[in-house]
C-alpha cells in the first residue's frame, strides 16, 4: 500500500508542476490563441490533480 501512496504523491507533484508550467507559459506568450491553449491545458492538469488526490485520499483511509 505504501508504494501506491508514494506513486500517487509523485503523480500529484508532477500534475502540480505541469499546471504551473502551463500557467507560466500562458503568461509569457503574446499570441491570444497560445494564451488560451496554455490556460486550457493548465485546467486539464488541475482536473488530473483533483482526480489523483481523490484516489490518494481514498487509499489513505
Amino acid at each position: 500500500m505504501e508504494e501506491r501512496l508514494k506513486a500517487l504523491e509523485i503523480a500529484m507533484k508532477r500534475e502540480e508542476d505541469a499546471e504551473k508550467f502551463y500557467l507560466d507559459a500562458g503568461e509569457k506568450v503574446t499570441n491570444a490563441y497560445a494564451k488560451d491553449m496554455f490556460k486550457s491545458v493548465a485546467k486539464e492538469e488541475e482536473k488530473h490533480l483533483t482526480t489523483v488526490r481523490a484516489i490518494y485520499n481514498r487509499l489513505k483511509e
